[in-house]
């Protein structure tokens, strides 16, 4: 899989399971199981933490798709940055990797992004 599908995905598995540390930390200092608001924002905060970490990451990830189907492929697999605009052959201007079109194109062809008919 190329890596600008991947990009976001462990921030958003990593800050949730540190809202979940937080909060199981806070609940412990304030005693398990104690009515009222407090209990009721550390039981939900790290719910809450987990479902924007994965919609962040489940958009990025879907505005990368949009981007390689418009630019037929044309899109950086390191950083997902349009090369559409860009030699067929060359660095990156955004991050540097060395691209080739025709691999790139294999490659989100590969990963499932790019149906066949796109060329």
């Amino acid at each position: 899989m190329p890596k600008a599908l991947s990009r976001g995905f462990w921030p958003a598995l990593i800050i949730p399971q540190l809202v979940v540390i937080a909060a199981i930390a806070t609940w412990t200092r304030t005693g398990m199981g104690q009515p009222g608001p407090r209990w009721m924002l550390v039981g939900l905060l790290p719910a809450l933490a987990v479902v924007a970490g994965t919609s962040i990451w489940k958009a990025r990830a879907a505005a990368v798709r949009r981007l390689v189907v418009r630019t037929r492929g044309r899109v950086c697999l390191e950083c997902g940055y349009d090369l559409s605009a860009s030699p067929d052959h060359g660095p990156c201007p955004e991050c540097g990797i060395e691209h080739d079109a025709a691999l790139a194109t294999d490659a989100w062809r590969t990963a499932g992004v790019l149906s066949s008919g796109h060329s």
